[in-house]
C-alpha cells in the first residue's frame, strides 16, 4: 500500500520522468486488494490509501484551503484527507468492482485476465464521471500530458479515455503479478502483459500521426489570418487586503491604474485585450455606486479612444443575483459600443457558490467564507472583427469553466474559433495548482483543437496550441503585457466535439453487467444456503 502511494503521488507531479509511473502506480494497490478477505478489510485499505494519496498528491489545495478559509495548514490537510472518500470516490469503485469480480468463480473476468482488466477501467471511468462530488475535476489521463504523443488521443474520447487506457494498463500488469506469483506464468499471462505495453505504444503511435496531421491541416487552412490578443497580467492579489490599506475606492484605483497603464503598453497591432476574471471588483454596467458608475465610464471611454475591443472579469447582477462574469466591450464603427456578458457556468463549490438546498444562515454564520454567486446557464460565443476586417468568433471561459471539460465542447460545437480562459488562479499559493489548472486548459484545447489564449492575475498566463503545446508569455509572479499569437486552425469539429462525453457512459453499462451477475449469483448461494 505504501508503494502504491509513492508511485501515484510521483505520478501526481505531472512532469517527466514521473510520468512514466502512471502505466503502472495501481499495481501494488490492485495486487493488495485483490488478497483481501473481507469487504471490511477492503474498505480500510482503500480508505487509508487514498486519504494519503490525498495527503501527499494535493498539498498545494490545502494550502489553497488554508490561505482561503483562514484554517491553520494541518487541519486543512486533515479535512481533505479525511473527505477523500467523497473527493476521490473512484478509488473505492474500483476497489468493489476489483474484489468482487475476482471471487466470482464463473465469471469469465475472473478467468480471462484482459476482460477483467476492461471491467476494472471502465468502473473507474464510470465513477468519476457520475460522482457528483468530484470537485477537483482531477483525473489520471491528466498526467500524460507532458509527453503530447500520448496525449492526443483526447480528441477521440477527452481525458477519460486516457484515464480508462492508464487503468487498462494497470490492471494486466497486476494479473501478470498475480499469475507470477502463483506459478501460473503461461501463455494468457504473456499474452496480458503484451496488451498491457500495446496500450501506451498504441497512443503514442496515434499522438505521433495526429500531431503531423494537426500540423499538415494548419498549413493548408484557407483562413492563415493571424489572431492577436493582447493579454495583461498585473500581479495584484489578496483584494481584500488592499481594502483594508486603501479603502475600496483607493483599491479599485489602484487595480485600474495598474491594467490600463499596462494595456497601453501592448503593441498596436493587437486585435483584441484581454484582463482576468474579477479583475474589475465589483459590477459592471450596473453599479452599486457612484464611484462604480465613474470608473465604469472611465474603462467604456479607454476603449472607444483606442477602438479596440476589451473581454474583462468583473460581476453581473440581475434583481435577484450576482453573477461572477466576463464582460466583452465591442466599439462600433459609428462611435457607439456593444457589450456582451458571460455569466460563468460553474462558479467553484462552495468558495464561490452554494447549492440552494444547502444554504442557510446557521451554515453561513459557521462558515463565512462561502460564496453567494449564482450560475450561469449560456455559453454565447463573442463575434467580432479584426484589424482587417476578418471576424472572428471567441468562447470566453472563466476560470473552473475551462478545468472542466463540458463548456470547451459546448464552445467549439457554437463555432468558436479561439478560446479565450479568463482565470483568477492567486488563491493557489504554489506553483503546483496553478500548473495544474493550466493543464487541465491544455487538454481543452487538445480536444477541441481549438486555440487557447489564457490570461491570469498572478501567472501563469500563456498561449495553448491544438496541439496542448503551452508557450508562456507571463510567468507567475511578474507583472506585465504580452502579444499572444494565435494562428486559426480548420473548422473540422473532432470526434470528442461530436459526441462528447461517450466512454464513461458505455462504462456505466459495461460495469453494470458484470456486477449486476456476480450480484445474482451471490444472492442464489445465499438462497441454497
Amino acid at each position: 500500500m505504501v508503494a502504491g502511494v509513492l508511485l501515484l503521488a510521483a505520478y501526481a507531479k505531472g512532469e517527466r520522468p514521473y510520468v512514466y509511473a502512471g502505466w503502472f502506480c495501481l499495481v501494488p494497490w490492485l495486487v493488495v486488494w485483490g488478497r483481501c478477505r473481507t469487504m471490511k478489510e477492503l474498505f480500510t485499505l482503500v480508505a487509508v490509501g487514498s486519504a494519503a494519496f490525498m495527503g501527499l498528491a494535493f498539498p498545494w489545495f490545502s494550502a489553497a484551503v488554508s490561505a482561503y478559509t483562514g484554517w491553520p495548514p494541518f487541519l486543512a490537510t486533515a479535512v481533505l484527507s479525511a473527505a477523500s472518500v467523497f473527493l476521490e470516490p473512484q478509488f473505492f469503485v474500483l476497489a468493489a468492482v476489483w474484489y468482487c469480480l475476482r471471487r466470482c468463480p464463473s465469471s469469465v473476468a475472473r478467468t480471462t485476465p484482459p476482460s477483467l482488466a476492461l471491467f476494472a477501467a471502465a468502473a473507474y471511468v464510470a465513477s468519476e464521471e457520475i460522482a457528483p462530488t468530484k470537485i477537483l475535476a482531477d483525473s489520471l489521463g491528466l498526467g500524460l500530458w507532458p509527453v503530447l504523443e500520448w496525449a492526443q488521443a483526447a480528441d477521440l474520447g477527452g481525458v477519460p479515455l486516457l484515464t480508462f487506457a492508464l487503468l487498462f494498463a494497470n490492471a494486466c500488469i497486476a494479473c501478470t503479478w498475480e499469475d507470477l506469483m502463483s506459478r501460473r506464468w503461461c501463455r494468457g499471462a504473456i499474452l496480458t502483459l503484451a496488451l498491457a505495453a500495446a496500450t501506451p505504444a498504441s497512443l503514442w503511435l496515434y499522438g505521433t500521426w495526429r500531431l503531423r496531421t494537426v500540423e499538415v491541416a494548419a498549413s493548408r487552412v484557407d483562413r492563415p489570418y493571424e489572431f492577436r490578443i493582447g493579454l495583461v497580467q498585473g500581479n495584484i492579489s489578496h483584494y481584500d487586503r488592499l481594502r483594508e490599506q486603501m479603502g475600496t475606492f483607493g483599491a479599485v484605483r489602484y487595480i485600474l491604474d495598474r491594467y490600463l497603464g499596462l494595456t497601453q503598453t501592448l503593441p498596436v497591432e493587437a486585435d483584441l485585450w484581454a484582463w482576468p476574471e474579477t479583475v474589475y471588483p465589483t459590477t459592471f454596467a450596473k453599479p452599486k455606486s457612484h464611484d462604480g458608475l465613474l470608473f465604469d465610464r472611465e474603462i467604456a471611454a479607454f476603449v472607444q479612444r483606442h477602438q479596440r475591443p476589451l473581454i474583462f472579469g468583473a460581476y453581473d447582477r440581475d434583481d435577484l443575483r450576482e453573477y461572477n462574469a466576463a464582460f466583452a466591450l465591442l466599439p462600433e464603427p459609428g462611435g457607439g459600443m456593444r457589450i456582451q456578458v458571460q455569466r460563468k457556468l460553474h462558479p467553484f463549490p462552495f468558495t464561490e457558490h452554494v447549492p440552494q438546498w444547502l444554504d442557510s444562515g446557521w451554515l453561513r454564520e459557521r462558515f463565512p467564507w462561502l460564496g453567494t454567486w449564482s450560475p450561469g446557464t449560456e455559453l454565447d460565443v463573442v463575434e467580432m472583427r479584426g484589424r482587417d476586417g476578418t471576424r472572428f468568433a471567441v468562447a470566453i471561459l472563466l476560470c473552473y469553466d475551462a478545468i472542466l471539460r463540458e463548456p470547451a465542447r459546448l464552445a467549439a460545437g457554437a463555432g468558436a474559433d479561439v478560446l479565450l480562459s479568463l482565470s483568477n488562479d492567486s488563491w493557489f499559493e504554489s506553483g503546483t495548482g496553478k500548473r495544474w489548472a493550466l493543464v487541465a486548459s491544455a487538454f481543452r484545447s487538445i480536444e477541441t483543437r481549438k486555440p487557447q489564449v489564457r490570461v491570469t492575475p498572478t501567472g501563469i498566463s500563456a498561449v495553448i496550441q491544438p496541439s496542448g503545446d503551452v508557450h508562456v508569455l507571463v510567468p507567475q509572479g511578474v507583472e506585465g503585457a504580452a502579444l499572444a499569437r494565435v494562428e486559426l486552425g480548420p473548422g473540422n469539429a473532432t470526434f470528442w466535439v461530436k459526441w462528447g462525453a461517450w466512454l464513461p457512459w458505455v462504462s456505466v453499462l459495461g460495469t453494470s453487467l458484470p456486477l449486476g451477475l456476480w450480484a445474482r449469483r451471490r444472492l442464489q448461494s445465499s438462497a441454497k444456503l
